[in-house]
Order: structure tokens, then C-alpha cells, then sequence
């Protein structure tokens, strides 16, 4: 910082012909400006003028300086430039993380619309149910479904959802429909290994009279990823436990049917969160924002409410084979 003090002088000075109009211009006195080429050219060991009673001249190495320096100078004052621009219109590049499901079902279809807002902004996403190292990564946001593992981020509850038990109606028809949740050990059930712990995403209902209950499952098909458990679950493979988000529509298209209906599950929250940071950029700010608003109103994130008692159109229960 100390040389580029130095070099603002010297610039000014070449341009102007003057110590006085440089000192003008820099708002320090000649002085000042004198004592700055002086010492520069200490370090360079070179005079960069010569001095009459009534004006300077450049030397020869002054003048192969002042044309660098001038450019340097030039190239500094248009980042800042560019910096401060940024401050009012936000540009530039930010990393987004997101896991698969919540990535493809949610995230993706708002891409557009973000694009289309912020048009000096590129997004990239990087798609992966494992949280990175965000520092070591760039990652600028995240979003998540289910709880933060690492506890040293800036993380906001933006939304919430509930699994939804449900099956093809082409199971239904063959394999009957469970009246309780003892009667889940009797069906094919697809059930997810989560990628993050290698542990099975356990089934939990909550009854009509608040209990909680979380049985033992037996998958006859044990999958990694939710969108793959979706697609054999719609396929009339088995019964599968499902975010909301991701069979909501399906469910208003008479491709799946919910079913125990009596029995909540317990909501998810989703969050955004991003690494500890003093100051957050203009364009990570924005991007924060408008994800924030469009998971806070999305309709696939409202909780479904009871769909009342239990359809009596199906035989109930068969024994899997």
C-alpha cells in the first residue's frame, strides 16, 4: 500500500509537469508529493526527475515508469470501480449446493426466473446430498432438507414438509391396502439408505393421539437416492414413505394414493445456510433472498392435511408374496 501511495504521487505529478498541481489534484500539499518521489526513487534507485528552480522533467527511466504505473493505476481504479458497480447491481458467480430430490423437484424450475431477474449473475449448482466444505469448495449457499450436521454455518429455516406414505394404484389393486401400520410388515416397502449418515431414513408416524410411532421396516428394495425410491414407487413396485414436495403432484394426478391418512409425520424444515462471512457479497444476498421467498410460498411445501378416513373401495390387506 505504502509503493502504491508512492506511485499515485509520481503519476500525477508526470501528468501535471507539477509538484503543486499533483498535490492539488492528490488533496496533500507539495510537499508532501516532493517527499513521496523522493522516497521512490530511493527504491528505485534511479532519479525519475530533473529539477530546475522552475519546473521538473521526467527522465528517461522516469518517462518508462510513468507510462506503467499509469496503466497500473488505470487497471486498479476500474476493480474498484467494478466493485463498488457491484454493490449496486449485483453480478458475478455463486455456487449453490442442494441435494437431489429437493434440487430436481424445487430448486431446478426456478432457475429461469432467477436468471431472468438477475441477469449479470451466473448460478452454478452443484447437486450432491453430501454437505461440502464451503471454504474449500467456494460454496456460497446451501439449501438442505432435515437438520444442519455441521453446527460452524449461518443457516436459516425457510420451509417445512412432511413425508407421505403412499403407493401406485396399480400396487393398490393387486396387493391391497394397509389399515394400520402393523399391516406395513405384510407389503413391499422401498425404503432409502441416506447418503450422508449410510444409515436407513427410519419411517415415523404420529397417531391421532399424539403417540409416535416408528416400526421396523422391512424393504423388499433398499435404494440411496429418493428420486429412484419415487420412480419405483410410481412404477407399482411397493409403498414408500416420500417428501411431500416430490409426490404432491403426482398425487393430484391420481398417479399415487396417500395412504394411512390418520397418521402424521413429523415435519422436516428446510434450510439455507451459508458459511461464517463478515460481509456477504451483493450477488450471494440477492440469490439468499429470492430462494428464501420462493420456498416460503412454494404449494408443495404446505403440509397436506388429512384426507379423513380411510378409503373402504379396496380390499385392505394380502399377504405379500
Amino acid at each position: 500500500m505504502e509503493h502504491l501511495k508512492l506511485t499515485r504521487s509520481f503519476v500525477h505529478a508526470a501528468r501535471t509537469g507539477s509538484f503543486t498541481k499533483a498535490g492539488r489534484e492528490l488533496g496533500i500539499t507539495p510537499q508532501a508529493v516532493s517527499v513521496h518521489i523522493r522516497q521512490l526513487e530511493q527504491i528505485c534507485g534511479l532519479p525519475l526527475f530533473s529539477r530546475t528552480t522552475r519546473k521538473i522533467n521526467l527522465t528517461a527511466e522516469g518517462r518508462r515508469l510513468a507510462e506503467s504505473a499509469q496503466r497500473g493505476l488505470e487497471t486498479i481504479e476500474l476493480g474498484l470501480l467494478s466493485i463498488q458497480a457491484d454493490k449496486d447491481k449485483p453480478r458475478g458467480e455463486v455456487r449453490l449446493t442442494v441435494p437431489y430430490g429437493i434440487g430436481q423437484a424445487i430448486v431446478s424450475p426456478m432457475i429461469p426466473e432467477l436468471l431472468e431477474a438477475y441477469p449479470d449473475i451466473s448460478l452454478e449448482m452443484v447437486v450432491q446430498n453430501d454437505i461440502p466444505d464451503m471454504v474449500e469448495h467456494n460454496v456460497d449457499i446451501g439449501i438442505i432438507g432435515g437438520e444442519l450436521p455441521v453446527r460452524a454455518l449461518i443457516a436459516r429455516k425457510v420451509a417445512s414438509f412432511h413425508n407421505v406414505l403412499c403407493a401406485a394404484p396399480s400396487y393398490l389393486e393387486r396387493w391391497g391396502e394397509p389399515a394400520t401400520i402393523a399391516d406395513l410388515q405384510h407389503h413391499r416397502c422401498i425404503i432409502v439408505r441416506n447418503g450422508r449418515t449410510g444409515k436407513l431414513n427410519h419411517w415415523v408416524f404420529h397417531a391421532p393421539d399424539h403417540s409416535v410411532t416408528t416400526p421396523e421396516i422391512e424393504g423388499t428394495l433398499t435404494v440411496n437416492d429418493t428420486e429412484t425410491q419415487r420412480r419405483t414407487v410410481l412404477l407399482g413396485a411397493g409403498i414408500g414413505q416420500l417428501a411431500s414436495f416430490f409426490v404432491v403432484p403426482n398425487i393430484r394426478e391420481g398417479k399415487l394414493v396417500p395412504l394411512l391418512t390418520d397418521f402424521d409425520c413429523p415435519p422436516i424444515n428446510i434450510y439455507i445456510y451459508m458459511p461464517q462471512r463478515t460481509n456477504v457479497p451483493q450477488r450471494v444476498r440477492v440469490v439468499t433472498d429470492f430462494f428464501t421467498e420462493k420456498l416460503q410460498r412454494h404449494p408443495d411445501l404446505i403440509p397436506m392435511p388429512n384426507s379423513g378416513p380411510q378409503r373402504s373401495g379396496r380390499a385392505k390387506t394380502r399377504a405379500k408374496g
